[in-house]
């Protein structure tokens, strides 16, 4: 048996074939993923996103969503808690005191505005379709000439925490 730090075993493994245990059940179709696990009392969430590049969403219609069969919750920046951010790898709290994953700032497109909650992965699909949003689209930065002196990210998030603390329209003089 050769060591495991020798080179003539490293040479072996370098270009050489190497068995998956779990080779031949993925090639015959009997490996099982956990996409595949049914566990009782599973609910799939599916996300909403943006559809502009920039802007404000003025208005959100879940009402279509709420009564689609299966759906067992539409969540929205109004509707869903703050979350506590994470320390990070050394134990230091972060900076922000909440995070907040659905927003009413769109600044890229894709961004996540609403999620639907539903007992299964194709009726949360299904219900996300019929989330009607409404914007107030503003011009999108599209590249790097295109003229604006721009925000600083951080008054962005700034900006954005203390909206969510007071309510739209208002914030605290602190914030300003």
């Amino acid at each position: 048996m050769k060591h495991a730090g020798s080179d003539s075993a490293r040479l072996e493994a370098v270009g050489g074939r190497l068995s998956r245990v779990d080779g031949p059940a993925k090639i015959t179709g009997a490996a099982r993923y956990a996409f595949e696990q049914h566990l009782e009392g599973l609910t799939h969430a599916v996300l909403v996103g943006a559809t502009i590049a920039a802007g404000k969403v003025t208005g959100i219609d879940t009402r279509a969503a709420e009564t689609a069969p299966g759906v067992l919750a539409v969540l929205t920046p109004d509707t869903i808690m703050d979350l506590n951010s994470a320390s990070d790898w050394f134990g230091r709290q972060p900076s922000e005191e909440t995070y907040c994953p659905l927003v009413r700032e769109v600044t890229f497109s894709g961004q996540h505005i609403a999620a639907v909650v539903a007992e299964t992965f194709e009726q949360a699909v299904a219900a996300a379709a019929l989330v009607k949003v409404s914007y107030d689209e503003t011009p999108a930065v599209v590249d790097l000439s295109d003229g604006s002196d721009g925000i600083p990210v951080d008054a962005m998030r700034r900006h954005e925490r203390c909206r969510r603390r007071t309510g739209p329209g208002r914030s605290p003089s602190w914030c300003r």
